[in-house]
């Protein structure tokens, strides 16, 4: 009777070691999965150099930025139940500085010289400009309202000037260097221009031209240039549908424009019409700097040359499959001929 009562329990003891082998041997495969994940994208941001930097992250990583000179990166990532953003020294793979913090504010955007970071996160009416080095908050850029959250943001390279793209329809030009007394938070910046917009979405584009002293903005389908004042200069009304992507080449020459599967190429001075490349397949995002046209698509990417805008024979670069909500998007790095996937 006794041996019939043990050979349930031991069953049931088996079960539960079992269940407990099985979800440490899990955890054990995720992260180590994921920490060479996280070493992948790490090397892609340190160019050809080889050495890891980021061996003790074993959950999740959100965001990835590197300052305009390329001497420190920035990681913003989950350990345990803590969100962390950590600084490291890229020329030494060493550790500057960790900072705990709130976990949304998951983007980051320097300055020229790197001292100055503003965070933000998409869906959220408000950002964050801090010291790089210290995370001193410097001022709040906080909008109030429903449909206040921001899509996309600018700072320039003094730092002291910041653009904010919101879901409300409207493109906020911030003083830094000021405070508004009238505003809910003491720390707040206060608003120098307000540019009302038509049709506001999370795919936009934001950028300076002409040495800070303009902004290009993305409607829908709709882009325009606007002076710092606020003054209208140029806009383009796509009727073919709204743009899946548009981006601007580096020297300011052009504007590469998505719409279904058709890539137009425009003049930026005049927005004239320069060429119209078909794809087959589902394009991504385009991207373009002064010397190549990137036509990035699920599995592969394709270049085009900026002189005369055809395909490069032998060009294409091939990888796995892009994850649609991957936050580490393709991007030309600031060394022209450099891309990160």
């Amino acid at each position: 009777m006794e041996l019939i009562l043990l050979v349930p329990l031991w069953i049931i003891i088996f079960y539960i070691w079992y269940k407990w082998d099985k979800k440490r041997t899990e955890k054990k495969e995720y992260k180590k999965e994921h920490k060479k994940n996280i070493e992948k994208m790490i090397e892609v941001y340190k160019e050809e150099k080889k050495h890891i930097i980021a061996k003790e992250f074993n959950d999740k990583v959100y965001s990835v930025a590197i300052t305009p000179d390329n001497k420190t990166l920035l990681v913003f990532f989950k350990y345990k139940d803590q969100y962390r953003r950590v600084l490291y020294d890229i020329s030494t793979n060493k550790e500057i500085a960790s900072f705990d913090t709130r976990d949304y504010l998951d983007y980051s955007v320097f300055n020229k010289d790197g001292d100055r970071v503003l965070y933000y996160g998409v869906g959220y009416n408000s950002a964050d400009l801090c010291k790089t080095y210290s995370d001193e908050t410097i001022v709040f850029l906080s909008q109030f309202g429903r449909l206040a959250s921001i899509y996309k943001v600018l700072l320039n390279k003094k730092g002291n000037c910041a653009v904010t793209y919101s879901e409300n329809d409207t493109v906020k030009i911030w003083d830094c260097d000021k405070i508004d007394h009238n505003a809910l938070s003491s720390r707040s910046a206060k608003v120098k221009t307000t540019i009302k917009i038509q049709h506001s979405y999370s795919n936009s584009l934001l950028k300076f031209l002409n040495d800070e002293k303009n902004i290009f903005i993305v409607e829908k389908s709709k882009f325009g240039i606007y002076k710092l004042s606020g003054e209208k200069l140029a806009t383009y009304k796509n009727r073919d549908g709204d743009f899946s992507c548009v981006a601007i080449s580096s020297d300011e020459k052009y504007v590469a424009t998505l719409v279904a599967n058709n890539i137009e190429i425009f003049q930026i001075t005049s927005f004239e019409l320069i060429t119209t490349i078909k794809q087959e397949g589902k394009v991504k995002k385009i991207l373009i700097n002064s010397n190549y046209l990137a036509v990035v698509f699920y599995k592969e990417i394709k270049f085009y040359t900026t002189d005369n805008f055809t395909h490069i024979k032998d060009s294409n670069i091939s990888f796995k499959s892009l994850d649609d909500n991957r936050k580490l998007k393709p991007q030309f790095s600031q060394y022209e001929n450099t891309i990160y996937i």
